[in-house]
């Protein structure tokens, strides 16, 4: 089977759905399949990179007006209009190459639905922030990612897959027009490359005891209410540090939060970790914070699960499909009150064996149900059934 992914910004960007779209086309290679990730064009990047047997990144552009638009570390609405009418001229050149066209996101979607026939297309729907996009994003920017999906599941194809059952659920009740059949296929985590083990704490986190949040620095990602809820357990255990990992417009108001609150000697902004340092980096942690006020079948809460972690984190989204209580401690979303009283259970009601016995659990039922191979099983029997809806 031959299989063309397409995502207008791939690496050197790092975010959830690259380290999707690597672990997926990884995987679908090793089984035999043919797969082309097609994404932009970026400054001093090859137009062609094997990244393994039957896995190669090609990237795309017209006269350099991709790369004259790429910003580091910024989604860039520009952007991305420009990269409909490119990649679909280029589906339109080379399209019939493929078996399969799968499209990421609303972008790559319109390009795809301009140049391919339905029949021969899947879009993976990522996640919704319905409930937080105004107060996410700037006014433009929420209003294109509103009408990207009010657009988007209006487009026919052969089939959406979500990371989650609740991104289908919103859908079908608040955005309505579905034309196509919506399949669940959660995130998966490798167990391999996540897994317990005894590491040493990174010499910056200084000592005392470390909860790690590793995300996009962004509203719906809840780091300004785990910062407040900090204060006053920091009062009352002052070697407690919060370890910040990751980038985003939120930054500032963090670190002014911080310094508001009089607890900045205990978050500390570590800026990007690589993907590659994330196991050690939580398996460094003693506790890990994911407060999200939206989430998709998040891939941190896997990963940590998989390390054998005790975890905080808040029923949103495709969370709990992945999570069930027992395996991480709820908090309500947004609820200051509620992620500090979770976290004084967790530090000081809890006991070392308890929260090892959660990590272990938690590994456990991640690795029996969570895996990139379950995953790619669910989207090649997608894959084939539309081949032979075909024949």
């Amino acid at each position: 089977m031959k299989i063309a992914m397409l995502y207008e910004l791939f690496w050197p960007s790092h975010g959830g759905i690259e380290n999707w779209l690597y672990s997926v086309c990884r995987e679908l290679s090793q089984r035999g399949h043919s797969v082309d990730l097609i994404t932009g064009r970026l400054p001093d990047t090859p137009q062609e990179r094997v990244i393994s047997s039957g896995f190669t990144v090609k990237r795309i552009d017209y006269g350099g007006m991709l790369q004259r638009k790429y910003i580091s570390g910024c989604v860039n609405i520009s952007r991305q209009l420009l990269w409909i009418p490119i990649a679909s001229m280029w589906l339109r050149r080379y399209g019939h190459l493929y078996d399969i066209i799968h499209a990421h996101l609303q972008a790559s979607l319109l390009a795809a639905a301009l140049a391919v026939e339905p029949r021969r297309l899947v879009w993976s729907w990522h996640g919704t922030y319905r409930q937080v996009l105004y107060k996410m994003y700037s006014l433009p920017r929420a209003v294109w990612y509103d009408l990207g999906e009010r657009i988007g599941i209006r487009i026919p194809c052969a089939a959406c897959v979500t990371a989650d059952s609740y991104t289908a659920v919103v859908a079908r009740e608040e955005i309505r027009g579905i034309r196509t059949c919506m399949i669940p296929v959660h995130n998966g985590v490798d167990c391999e490359m996540f897994h317990p083990a005894t590491v040493e704490k990174p010499p910056e986190w200084g000592k005392g005891f470390h909860i790690l949040t590793a995300r996009r620095l962004v509203y719906k990602n809840g780091i300004q209410f785990l910062i407040q809820a900090l204060q006053e357990i920091i009062r009352q255990r002052p070697d407690i540090s919060l370890i910040i990992y990751g980038k985003g417009p939120m930054e500032i108001k963090l670190r002014k939060l911080a310094e508001r609150l009089n607890i900045v000697d205990n978050v500390r902004f570590l800026g990007v970790a690589n993907h590659n340092d994330m196991p050690r980096l939580y398996n460094a942690a003693d506790l890990i914070a994911i407060p999200s006020l939206m989430e998709a079948s998040s891939l941190s809460v896997l990963e940590a699960m998989a390390c054998g972690k005790p975890i905080l984190t808040c029923p949103v989204g495709g969370i709990p499909e992945v999570a069930p209580e027992g395996c991480v401690v709820y908090a309500e979303p947004g609820n200051v009150e509620s992620i500090k009283r979770q976290l004084q259970y967790m530090l000081f009601e809890m006991s070392d064996s308890e929260r090892r016995e959660m990590g272990t659990l938690a590994r456990e039922h991640v690795c029996r149900n969570f895996t990139w191979a379950r995953a790619v099983d669910r989207l090649e029997r997608i894959y084939k059934q539309i081949l032979n809806e075909r024949v």
